[in-house]
């Protein structure tokens, strides 16, 4: 239903509110998603640079060592810290094996 005003300079004030809150809602709105986006660039980065230590076996020099693997990479694309030689590394999954 229209609303009638008096004259023009009611009309056009009524507008300017109407317009003024529409305003105010639309920045609350994207300052609220530039700060998620923030939030998750910031996570994306953490995630990026985290790395996963693991315990490794060395066929070729026979030590075992702890190796710090960043996300993406392959176990067996690394090489071993004592000798250097690439594709030799077995993942330890049994730490603490009682010997009896």
């Amino acid at each position: 239903m229209k609303q009638g005003y008096k004259n023009k300079r009611d009309f056009y004030k009524a507008e300017a509110e109407r317009n003024e809150t529409a305003i105010k809602m639309w920045k609350e709105s994207a300052e609220q998603k530039q700060k998620e986006l923030d939030e998750y660039k910031k996570k994306c980065e953490a995630e990026k640079n985290k790395r996963y230590a693991k315990l490794v076996y060395c066929t070729n020099c026979k030590e075992v060592s702890s190796v710090s693997i960043p996300p993406g990479v392959k176990l067996e694309e690394g090489d071993c810290v004592v000798c250097r030689v690439r594709n030799c590394q077995l993942l330890v999954t049994k730490i603490n094996v009682r010997t009896f």
